[in-house]
């Protein structure tokens, strides 16, 4: 943990870095995979090596930072998991997803989400709802990208409690599901 906290309040690491603590942790508590060689800030390091380690291990370094420092933890969790992630969502936790997100938030998180998020959003709602949407994304005009980034943000917050408590699952790097 205290690694990790390190790596995190670093502005550069350098990937020789990278490389050495991904093989040490991977060592001690699963295996990592290859890293990336391209130069990154420490928050996005540590982001991308816990979205590579087994979920229980992940979360439990990350509830720890978050007792010492609650902003770096958020700081890493936003950079863990992206609004483009939910594609990884199934029908069903898609659905049970967007039964508690703010309508509001739903057409302008869409604005700045790429064409297979929109879609996948689209397919599991009735046709009828999905063209409301659509009409309703068209008729407003430009829209902030901070407001984009705050409506994905608000999403995101509904989806990791909802995995949370278990309503659903979304797949993490590497992981199958059956």
């Amino acid at each position: 943990m205290d690694v990790l906290t390190r790596m995190a309040n670093l502005d550069e690491i350098s990937p020789e870095v990278i490389s050495q603590i991904s093989t040490l942790i991977g060592q001690r508590l699963t295996t990592l995979g290859r890293g990336s060689r391209e130069q990154r800030g420490g928050i996005r390091a540590v982001a991308e090596l816990f979205n590579r380690l087994d979920r229980t291990i992940s979360k439990t370094v990350l509830e720890s930072i978050e007792t010492d420092t609650p902003e770096l933890a958020v700081s890493i969790r936003n950079l863990m998991f992206v609004f483009d992630d939910l594609i990884k969502l199934d029908d069903r936790g898609m659905q049970e997803l967007m039964k508690e997100i703010s309508k509001e938030d739903l057409p302008v998180a869409l604005r700045g989400a790429n064409t297979d998020i929109k879609d996948k959003f689209f397919k599991n709602m009735s046709s009828r709802a999905a063209e409301m949407l659509r009409d309703d994304m068209e008729s407003k005009g430009p829209v902030k990208i901070t407001d984009v980034e705050r409506a994905q943000q608000n999403i995101l917050k509904v989806c990791r409690k909802l995995e949370e408590e278990g309503r659903i699952v979304v797949a993490g790097a590497g992981e199958e599901m059956l």
